[in-house]
């Protein structure tokens, strides 16, 4: 990722997390020409209250409508990790797997959920919200940073320093959505 402002990477637990996490900015950040690109780090199979489909008719349908809202928004790339919905840990090959989409997209930026769980944060009662934005943040700093973190990562996907980190506030009346850090 590399443009004037900076790339920007959103890394969401789930299939249209980063809609609801921060749509109007991701759509913003694309007009102003930012490189964009989205981290899916679940699978989305738990995502529907159809009782006519299945778990695993799910995950393609839920891929496809998050590649189209990308697109809207102005996203260049979509990841998909493809941890099971629900059931999300913080484990080394999570953080792995995090670490080497840092590396690979090289943000200035990365947007991710809230790792707090607040009654004023309905969102971050979702486990897998707050598992991911620890992990984000963990390896923000300092897995995906530092070269010794990860080594068999090495030459491929060298250490990247974000610069800054944007985490939701789970606020839905139009007031500050994010909550910016610099690193």
């Amino acid at each position: 990722m590399t443009t004037a402002a900076g790339g920007v990477l959103v890394i969401a637990a789930h299939p249209d997390d980063p809609e609801f996490l921060a749509g109007g900015t991701v759509a913003r950040l694309a007009r102003e020409g930012r490189e964009i690109a989205y981290v899916i780090v679940t699978n989305g199979n738990k995502g529907s209250g159809d009782r006519n489909v299945t778990s695993v008719e799910l995950i393609p349908i839920r891929e496809e409508e998050q590649r189209q809202a990308a697109r809207v928004l102005g996203v260049q790339g979509v990841e998909f990790l493809g941890y099971e919905d629900g059931e999300l840990e913080d484990t080394r090959d999570l953080r792995l797997d995090i670490s080497r989409e840092i590396r690979r997209w090289r943000p200035d930026l990365i947007i991710t959920l809230n790792p707090y769980r607040t009654y004023s944060n309905f969102p971050g009662w979702h486990r897998d919200h707050r598992t991911t934005a620890r992990v984000v943040l963990d390896c923000v700093y300092p897995l995906a940073r530092d070269h010794l973190s990860f080594p068999e990562l090495l030459p491929d996907y060298e250490p990247h320093k974000v610069n800054f980190v944007g985490c939701s506030t789970g606020r839905s009346d139009g007031r500050a959505p994010l909550k910016m850090r610099s690193t």
